[in-house]
């Protein structure tokens, strides 16, 4: 999901949300008869939910799909890992920020995409290794 939605954001600054939500059955499917609780669902959701709400205050700081993303990746991945995902994207777009945009002069009202910091950020933690219990190892 994230490496077509990457691909698409960085291309076009558009992200298709019939590929998230499709990618989001796929995987709700694939669990089967899992169990589902409420309260791990509900903090799931937490990471969107603090998209939206800086969305809701300032409107062009993130786009409509990044919060699309990151509902569906936590529902996906769970509360623990979606969060690392928003804090290490987020980190990674700074940085970005910091060392080609604001130095070159670059214009700073353009759009970034966001998608493919949050692909980044996910092989970064897949290879590093993330527990929820420990943290990172």
């Amino acid at each position: 999901m994230l490496v077509i939605c990457s691909y698409t954001d960085y291309k076009t600054r558009m992200i298709d949300l019939r590929v998230v939500y499709f990618f989001l059955l796929l995987n709700i499917l694939m669990r089967g008869r899992m169990e589902i609780e409420p309260v791990g669902l509900l903090l799931s959701l937490i990471p969107g939910m603090m998209l939206m709400t800086v969305r809701l205050i300032k409107k062009t700081a993130i786009g409509e799909g990044d919060l699309h993303i990151f509902i569906a990746l936590g529902i996906m991945t769970g509360f623990y890992h979606c969060l690392m995902l928003l804090l290490l994207s987020s980190v990674l777009l700074l940085l970005y920020g910091v060392f080609y945009i604001w130095p070159l002069k670059k214009e700073r009202d353009r759009s970034v995409p966001f998608v493919p910091f949050i692909l980044l950020s996910h092989v970064v933690i897949s290879l590093v290794g993330y527990r929820e219990e420990m943290g990172f190892l």
